[in-house]
């Protein structure tokens, strides 16, 4: 199959086209000559379309063709913004078409339905879309991205970004990011405007390895009031783009967050957070993130309020989980108040988890694995009392009882 639907001898000239009028979903699977969907030169319409999904189409170059003869270089030029209008489209889901370079033109109001967006393995994708697109994805609650090998940043930076883009929102109503397997991946957007995901819940960035920051702020972002980085108290600017997430970009409402092999990141999140910034966060899972010495400040870590799973995994630089900015007085102090699983797994030069000379209380704490990490020796500092009061399983060990897990792991580790 070379054509779904076959030209006609005459042509029909200009105007809209209700081709198909009902059609809510359209699957093409598995077309190794397909080219395109139709050939006219007239705007194709289809007004209840919800669902679509084109998977291993590898020579489909675009949708509607307007010329016989039409080459991948030449995609932008033959696709005009009004070609096709599916003004109803909820879900959109495209896998494996070779010849694509670009997924959308520059803007195409006719998407703002669209709810679903999965692409996959797109390898001469460079980028997704550009700014004023994304700002048509009115009610967009999902964008799955993954094995696009060429990709090197979600959202291309526009020309001129003036001043009316501030308080643009984009993707308003984002709920769940993911991003996987994409090799070349820099950041998710570069641009100088702070950004707000009002709705976003989830985040999952895995075997994106050239991922430095989420948002780019430009070439350099200094912070010339930071006085210790990292336990380095020589460094006194820092460029913010070498975090994750910094103060320019907000998610209030984010539960969980997955980070798996970003190997460039050097800093999960700038020190210099507001407290709450992680105020809703559930479930933390960093893995195979080779720069990070440490994983927050204890200012960002008072704000986890609501951290019930915080799982650390093969980070063979990190040295300490949470940092000291200053010295902590005498006293408790109850970090992650809802905190039930903790996992410390192969991480070759973690000394400790924190060190603090105030007791630590985990009220809720019930599991706590802490495996191949051979330079730990104290949770705490010694001497200073970890009070775990509901802890039942320990290392996969669910007859063990402990009340003070800074006094067992001395106990089990220097013996």
């Amino acid at each position: 199959m070379e054509e779904v639907i076959t030209k006609e001898e005459q042509q029909q000239g200009d105007g809209i086209m209700n081709l198909f009028p009902l059609l809510e979903e359209l699957e093409l699977c598995r077309l190794p000559k397909l080219g395109h969907f139709f050939l006219t030169e007239r705007t194709l319409e289809f007004p209840f379309l919800r669902k679509v999904k084109i998977d291993d189409c590898p020579e489909m170059n675009t949708f509607p063709q307007q010329r016989i003869s039409v080459s991948t270089p030449c995609l932008e030029s033959v696709n005009n913004d009004y070609e096709v209008s599916c003004p109803s489209l909820e879900k959109l889901s495209i896998s494996s078409p070779d010849s694509i370079s670009s997924l959308f033109s520059h803007q195409l109001p006719y998407f703002s339905i669209l709810q679903t967006l999965e692409v996959e393995n797109c390898v001469k994708l460079r980028n997704l879309m550009s700014p004023s697109m994304s700002r048509c994805l009115l009610n967009l609650r999902t964008l799955n991205i993954r094995d696009c090998k060429s990709m090197e940043e979600v959202i291309t930076e526009e020309e001129h970004q003036g001043e009316e883009m501030t308080n643009d929102p984009l993707f308003p109503l984002l709920e769940k990011l993911i991003l996987h397997r994409l090799p070349k991946l820099g950041h998710f957007f570069l641009t100088k405007h702070a950004l707000k995901f009002p709705f976003l819940i989830e985040v999952n960035i895995f075997k994106c390895p050239e991922m430095k920051t989420f948002v780019q702020q430009g070439v350099y972002v200094g912070t010339t009031s930071l006085k210790s980085v990292n336990n380095d108290d020589e460094v006194k600017v820092v460029d913010l783009n070498n975090a994750m997430f910094n103060s320019k970009v907000s998610c209030p409402n984010l539960e969980k967050l997955s980070i798996d092999g970003a190997n460039s990141i050097s800093a999960l999140c700038s020190h210099q957070l507001p407290i709450d910034y992680f105020t809703k966060l559930q479930t933390l899972v960093v893995s195979e993130c080779g720069k990070l010495r440490n994983l927050m400040s204890l200012s960002v870590a008072k704000g986890l309020l609501n951290l019930q799973r915080l799982h650390i995994e093969q980070c063979e630089s990190m040295e300490e989980v949470i940092v000291t900015e200053e010295q902590q007085g005498e006293g408790i102090m109850t970090l992650f108040p809802l905190l039930e699983d903790l996992d410390l797994c192969k991480l070759p030069k973690l000394g400790h988890f924190f060190l603090t000379e105030c007791t630590l209380e985990f009220p809720f704490l019930r599991k706590v694995c802490i495996y191949n990490c051979p330079e730990m020796k104290t949770f705490v500092q010694q001497g200073i009392s970890v009070s775990t009061p509901s802890l039942n399983r320990v290392n996969y060990d669910d007859k063990v009882k402990v009340d003070d897990l800074n006094k067992w792991i001395q106990q089990r580790f220097n013996s």
